[in-house]
């Protein structure tokens, strides 16, 4: 009712939508988690995940209801950059460029300094601009011994 209301322009309540629209996804999780692996794209936002681990897999996530450490697997990507760019490539590769920072953030975690280095470094050779790149580039050096 509150959706539809929502689509009609009359007045709603989002926080019933919210909420009806977590319980959805967590739903899909937790009626497939026990029987199969489980991925996310970057667009379910954390919120909607309480109590599931996050893992980098490609350019989505794996989700674990554990807290244990799960290895994630390497990350290289293959694909050329199109001389012609507009925004959906642009789009597209800071897909790719978070997916790398987010290698290097869960590497970090696990104390793989190195490993988290060479994913900041080819985020930042897919998009050399990126901010969260920069900053992680920045402080990987700032820990190194």
């Amino acid at each position: 009712p509150e959706l539809y209301k929502f689509e009609h322009d009359l007045p709603y309540d989002p926080a019933v939508i919210e909420a009806r629209y977590a319980n959805v996804i967590r739903s899909f999780v937790e009626a497939n988690l026990a029987t199969r692996p489980v991925y996310v794209t970057q667009e379910i936002e954390p919120q909607y995940l309480g109590g599931f681990q996050r893992v980098p897999s490609g350019l989505a996530f794996r989700l674990y209801a554990d807290t244990l450490h799960h290895d994630a697997p390497d990350v290289s990507f293959n694909f050329r950059i199109p001389p012609e760019r507009d925004k959906y490539v642009d789009g597209i590769l800071a897909q790719y460029a978070q997916a790398y920072v987010n290698n290097a953030l869960y590497a970090r975690l696990a104390g793989h300094q190195d490993r988290a280095k060479k994913y900041v470094d080819e985020a930042l050779r897919v998009k050399s601009d990126y901010d969260e790149a920069i900053f992680l580039r920045n402080s990987l050096d700032s820990t190194s011994p």
